[in-house]
């Protein structure tokens, strides 16, 4: 399983999540804050925002920090179901299709082929291909085409009669008018609807449907354990912010989050290609309430880098300790980049604060009390009359 990138270019990530549906004036726009999200993605900017530095400043005196050893957390692990691993085998056995045993061409598997389109015995542009993988009964090719070639042989040709559509979207030229199609059939392969020994031989590490199987089991339930642990951290951390108090907040911490927040519903204007003041209009949001909106952030991502910093300073944690050359090391190597590079592309106070919401994570759930317990299953989703869970479209 890919492990996740730990990294974010600002450490203290702005979910400036604005709902799509207009608002009565009166409410506030649905705006949420996730602190230090560890995500797959880093969000990039030509010019990284660094957070303000408190190095120098004595936190104790304005940070009074709620109970960070000895928290009691619940550790949600996801089972590892069998519908998990059958999904996991049918995408691989999709990837891995195989040689159609009877060489007959059937709907539902792929044939691979050359072919040549004439217009009146004359090639037309377009009409052509060589070694092309058609999956019979996909719709890939005009109608009659798939058809015509289920029960040719591998290593056949044969002259394919068919009639372009009156409203045939590639070529307006070609509309209404009939059509022969060369058609010689290089190879046929099929999906297995089961995996076999052989199969997982040819295609997999190991040698049986079994071995195979316990081997995604295995993937599946490490993968699960690594989000758990994930969670964990970010559940500790937001309890952490949640029973800390701030005595007095430094204007430039609140200035910091503040700017992140406004940048974050800038890129999202842009992303939409609107000026700011026309997405906010389109979230029935106004230029008060936005600025509104903002304060409020601005003191929820200052609490949350004042208490992460806390914890660093109440630990005695700093750059040059083992522990932080051991978490810089992880960072370079989940992301598999040198630190150089981080540094350049991120910024290296993003980078240093990152390391240090990594630590602060570690020491709370390190030190605290953990219940393992399994994720409730997801409810099923009532279907409305008329529909099927694997129909697959509306009827």
């Amino acid at each position: 399983m890919k492990k996740s990138l730990l990294i974010i270019a600002t450490i203290f990530t702005m979910g400036a999540v604005m709902t799509g549906c207009a608002k009565e004036s009166e409410e506030e726009a649905n705006v949420t804050i996730t602190p230090a999200d560890e995500t797959d993605d880093i969000a990039k900017s030509d010019e990284p925002m660094a957070p303000p530095s408190f190095d120098d400043v004595d936190l104790s005196k304005i940070v009074t920090l709620g109970k960070y050893k000895g928290m009691e957390l619940e550790k949600v692990i996801s089972a590892t179901t069998t519908e998990a691993i059958e999904a996991q085998v049918t995408s691989d056995l999709i990837n891995a299709p195989v040689e159609d045993e009877d060489g007959v061409v059937d709907n539902g598997d792929t044939a691979n082929i050359d072919f040549e389109g004439k217009l009146d015995g004359v090639p037309f542009e377009g009409g052509a291909g060589q070694g092309h993988n058609l999956e019979i009964g996909s719709g890939g090719f005009i109608p009659g085409f798939e058809e015509a070639l289920i029960g040719a042989k591998k290593g056949d040709t044969l002259d394919i009669d068919v009639t372009f559509p009156n409203d045939y979207p590639q070529s307006k030229e070609l509309e209404g008018k009939p059509a022969v199609f060369t058609v010689t059939i290089n190879d046929i392969t099929k999906i297995l609807e089961e995996p076999t020994d052989e199969w997982v031989t040819a295609n997999t590490d190991y040698k049986t449907v079994d071995e195979y199987k316990k081997a995604i089991e295995d993937d599946i339930t490490e993968y699960n354990n690594e989000v758990a642990d994930r969670e964990i951290g970010n559940t500790a951390f937001t309890k952490l912010v949640e029973e800390s108090e701030i005595i007095e907040y430094p204007e430039d911490a609140l200035a910091y989050g503040g700017e992140v927040y406004k940048q974050s519903a800038q890129e999202y204007a842009d992303a939409s290609g609107m000026t700011l003041e026309e997405f906010l209009s389109a979230q029935g949001m106004t230029t008060e309430q936005f600025e509104e909106e903002t304060k409020k952030i601005a003191e929820d991502v200052a609490k949350q880098m004042l208490v992460m910093n806390a914890v660093v300073q109440a630990e005695g944690f700093k750059e040059g300790n083992a522990k932080y050359d051991e978490l810089l090391a992880e960072i370079e190597e989940e992301s598999e980049t040198p630190k150089e590079q981080l540094y350049e592309q991120y910024g290296e106070e993003n980078i240093k604060q990152s390391i240090r919401m990594k630590y602060v994570k570690d020491v709370i759930v390190e030190n605290a009390k953990i219940t393992e317990v399994e994720a409730p299953a997801e409810p099923e989703v009532e279907l409305p009359e008329g529909h099927s869970a694997d129909d697959g479209h509306d009827h």
